[in-house]
């Protein structure tokens, strides 16, 4: 039986390590990115807008956090009801552009595009 080489065993060890590493930090990004993408999804709506405002002016007292509730809540409103007018506006637009594309494509084309847009209308709609 012959021995291998000295350098294998150190080289295997170092792929391996990076390896590890790589799959580390994809993990650690992703989590980074959800919450993120979660933070600015509670923006949105009204409890969420709220906490997120409460939680940067941080009020001084019970008195304090009673008076402006109100406001933030309204504001958090306006908010989440300019969310709702804009994602129905999105999906006006693109339902008007795969109208306008539709004599431009193939039938896979088409099947595709919609099939898109019907995952970004499930993914984005208003449940979240």
């Amino acid at each position: 039986m012959t021995k291998s080489p000295f350098y294998k065993r150190p080289l295997f060890v170092l792929l391996v390590t990076l390896l590890i590493g790589a799959l580390i930090g994809a993990s650690i990004t992703g989590m980074i990115v959800r919450n993120r993408l979660e933070n600015a999804r509670q923006f949105a709506h009204v409890e969420g807008y709220t906490r997120l405002i409460e939680s940067i002016v941080e009020p001084t007292s019970a008195e304090q956090g009673e008076a402006i509730r109100p406001i933030v809540s309204r504001a958090g409103e306006d908010i989440e009801q300019i969310v709702r007018d804009g994602r129905i506006e999105i999906n006006q637009r693109f339902e008007q552009m795969e109208r306008e594309l539709e004599p431009h494509l193939t039938e896979a084309q088409q099947d595709t595009l919609r099939d898109r847009h019907a995952l970004v209308r499930e993914r984005y709609s208003d449940t979240d």
